[in-house]
Protein backbone atom coordinates (compact mmCIF):
# COMPACT_ATOMS: atom_id res chain seq x y z
CA UNK A 1 0.00 0.00 0.00
CA UNK A 2 2.89 2.36 1.08
CA UNK A 3 4.68 1.65 -2.97
CA UNK A 4 0.84 2.95 -4.61
CA UNK A 5 -0.02 5.96 -2.19
CA UNK A 6 4.05 6.78 -2.85
CA UNK A 7 3.70 6.56 -7.02
CA UNK A 8 0.36 8.36 -6.66
CA UNK A 9 2.26 11.40 -4.96
CA UNK A 10 5.03 10.99 -7.31
CA UNK A 11 3.11 11.30 -10.19
CA UNK A 12 0.45 13.52 -9.20
CA UNK A 13 0.80 17.82 -9.21
CA UNK A 14 1.35 19.60 -5.90
CA UNK A 15 -1.85 19.95 -4.37
CA UNK A 16 -3.87 17.43 -6.07
CA UNK A 17 -6.12 14.33 -3.75
CA UNK A 18 -4.87 10.93 -3.10
CA UNK A 19 -8.10 8.82 -2.71
CA UNK A 20 -7.70 5.62 -0.59
CA UNK A 21 -10.42 3.17 -0.13
CA UNK A 22 -11.19 0.16 2.10
CA UNK A 23 -14.10 -2.48 1.00
CA UNK A 24 -15.00 -6.14 1.75
CA UNK A 25 -16.37 -7.97 -0.88
CA UNK A 26 -17.80 -12.06 -0.10
CA UNK A 27 -14.21 -13.03 1.43
CA UNK A 28 -11.67 -10.48 0.19
CA UNK A 29 -10.27 -6.87 1.05
CA UNK A 30 -10.35 -4.75 -1.43
CA UNK A 31 -7.73 -1.71 -1.49
CA UNK A 32 -7.41 0.43 -3.74
CA UNK A 33 -5.01 4.32 -4.26
CA UNK A 34 -7.08 6.99 -6.82
CA UNK A 35 -5.11 10.01 -7.93
CA UNK A 36 -5.59 12.73 -10.00
CA UNK A 37 -2.53 13.00 -11.75
CA UNK A 38 -0.60 12.57 -14.51
CA UNK A 39 -2.15 8.99 -15.48
CA UNK A 40 -0.60 6.05 -17.74
CA UNK A 41 -0.76 5.88 -21.69
CA UNK A 42 -2.41 2.91 -22.48
CA UNK A 43 0.91 1.43 -24.60
CA UNK A 44 2.05 1.58 -21.11
CA UNK A 45 -0.85 0.36 -18.94
CA UNK A 46 0.26 -3.77 -19.58
CA UNK A 47 3.53 -2.98 -18.74
CA UNK A 48 3.64 -1.06 -15.56
CA UNK A 49 4.00 -4.65 -13.31
CA UNK A 50 7.22 -5.76 -15.53
CA UNK A 51 10.56 -5.00 -13.67
CA UNK A 52 12.77 -1.90 -14.51
CA UNK A 53 9.55 -0.80 -16.75
CA UNK A 54 9.47 2.84 -16.56
CA UNK A 55 6.79 4.97 -18.56
CA UNK A 56 7.15 7.27 -21.31
CA UNK A 57 5.91 10.26 -19.87
CA UNK A 58 7.89 13.15 -19.90
CA UNK A 59 6.31 14.59 -16.65
CA UNK A 60 7.24 11.85 -14.30
CA UNK A 61 11.03 11.68 -16.22
CA UNK A 62 12.22 13.94 -13.31
CA UNK A 63 11.25 11.30 -11.11
CA UNK A 64 13.50 8.92 -9.38
CA UNK A 65 13.37 5.38 -9.21
CA UNK A 66 14.92 2.26 -11.10
CA UNK A 67 10.78 0.68 -12.15
CA UNK A 68 11.05 -2.11 -9.54
CA UNK A 69 8.29 -0.50 -7.08
CA UNK A 70 4.93 -2.05 -8.88
CA UNK A 71 7.21 -5.81 -10.16
CA UNK A 72 7.38 -5.75 -6.12
CA UNK A 73 4.17 -4.64 -5.05
CA UNK A 74 2.49 -7.54 -7.53
CA UNK A 75 5.04 -10.09 -5.99
CA UNK A 76 3.61 -9.69 -2.20
CA UNK A 77 0.22 -9.37 -3.24
CA UNK A 78 0.28 -12.80 -5.52
CA UNK A 79 2.52 -14.64 -2.46
CA UNK A 80 -1.03 -14.03 -0.61
CA UNK A 81 -3.38 -15.33 -3.01
CA UNK A 82 -4.51 -11.58 -4.14
CA UNK A 83 -4.82 -9.55 -7.46
CA UNK A 84 -4.20 -6.74 -8.64
CA UNK A 85 -4.72 -4.22 -11.35
CA UNK A 86 -4.32 -0.14 -12.52
CA UNK A 87 -6.70 1.20 -14.78
CA UNK A 88 -5.43 4.97 -16.37
CA UNK A 89 -6.80 7.76 -18.34
CA UNK A 90 -3.46 10.01 -19.23
CA UNK A 91 -4.58 13.41 -17.92
CA UNK A 92 -7.06 11.74 -15.82
CA UNK A 93 -5.47 9.50 -12.98
CA UNK A 94 -4.74 6.20 -12.00
CA UNK A 95 -6.31 3.95 -9.80
CA UNK A 96 -4.54 0.71 -8.59
CA UNK A 97 -6.57 -2.00 -7.02
CA UNK A 98 -5.75 -4.87 -4.90
CA UNK A 99 -8.05 -7.37 -3.57
CA UNK A 100 -6.46 -9.80 -0.57
CA UNK A 101 -8.30 -12.81 0.56
CA UNK A 102 -9.09 -14.40 4.56
CA UNK A 103 -11.30 -11.61 5.42
CA UNK A 104 -14.20 -12.29 7.53
CA UNK A 105 -16.78 -9.86 8.94
CA UNK A 106 -18.90 -10.05 11.33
Amino acid sequence: MANLITNASKYSPAGSTIELGVAVEADHAILTVKDHGYGISKSDLGLVFSPFFRGSNELSDDEVGVGLGLSLVKGLVLQHDGNISIDSEPGIGTTATFKLPGVSVG
